[in-house]
């Protein structure tokens, strides 16, 4: 594998570099930062327009296709600038895992949403039991048509602001048991989102779930 740097990636760092020192001034972050949702909309706009959210998709879901070498210029530079956005959350710890394990309709839908920004999803991975107390996992089980989701994760970023939450549950279904990935509707009943004081200046909330149901079109 070739990992030379060619002027096609020094063009494209040369890019972030550009946007980030003319919009990331120290003030602007601060209030950024310190707003309710700790990131600004209107960057997440324009990096949206520039192609960033859709860095790692393919083209015909309205992505870039860029490499992962060209996603770590990128979130290289957005820690040189500290800029907070859901970037990584949306299309990284979720995007890329429902380009992996999602079926094409999933895709063609839910990637095109994340590549334009017009979305932003969340990421809820269950805490390992000998890690903290609380944060013992999430079960699912079937019910009719449906899945009912009981449990709690921690560090869930953007969670009050996300249009969907890919929940990793342990399924208990005969023949579909195991790790199992949801796609939840956070606002559809039986979610609770809560904030979490934390050391580090990004926001980092709790979800809660007590019975919140996801449709079989909604598993991964």
């Amino acid at each position: 594998m070739d990992f030379s740097i060619t002027k096609q990636h020094q063009l494209l760092r040369k890019s972030f570099v550009d946007y980030l020192k003319k919009r990331c001034d120290a003030d602007s972050r601060r209030e950024w930062i310190s707003s309710e949702n700790g990131f600004s909309p209107t960057v997440w706009q324009e990096i949206s327009e520039l192609g960033w959210a859709g860095l790692p998709f393919d083209e015909k879901y309205g992505g870039l296709n860029g490499s992962f070498f060209e996603m770590l210029f990128l979130f290289e530079q957005l820690g040189a600038f500290q800029l907070y956005t859901p970037l990584f959350t949306s299309s990284i710890l979720t995007g890329m895992v429902l380009n992996e394990a999602g079926s094409e309709s999933q895709k063609q839908f839910h990637l095109s949403r994340l590549s334009d920004g017009d979305a932003i999803y969340a990421a809820a991975y269950p805490l390992q039991d000998n890690y903290i107390g609380v944060g013992r996992g999430v079960k699912a089980v079937p019910v009719d048509d449906t899945w009912r989701l009981t449990g709690t994760c921690l560090l869930v970023q953007y969670a009050p602001i996300a249009e969907k939450i890919l929940v990793l549950a342990d399924s208990d279904g005969g023949s579909n048991s195991g790790p199992t990935l949801f796609l939840l509707d956070p606002k559809a009943g039986g979610a609770t989102v809560e904030t979490l004081e934390t050391l580090g200046a990004e926001k980092a909330y709790s979800l809660r779930l007590e019975g919140a149901l996801v449709d079989k079109e909604n598993i991964l």
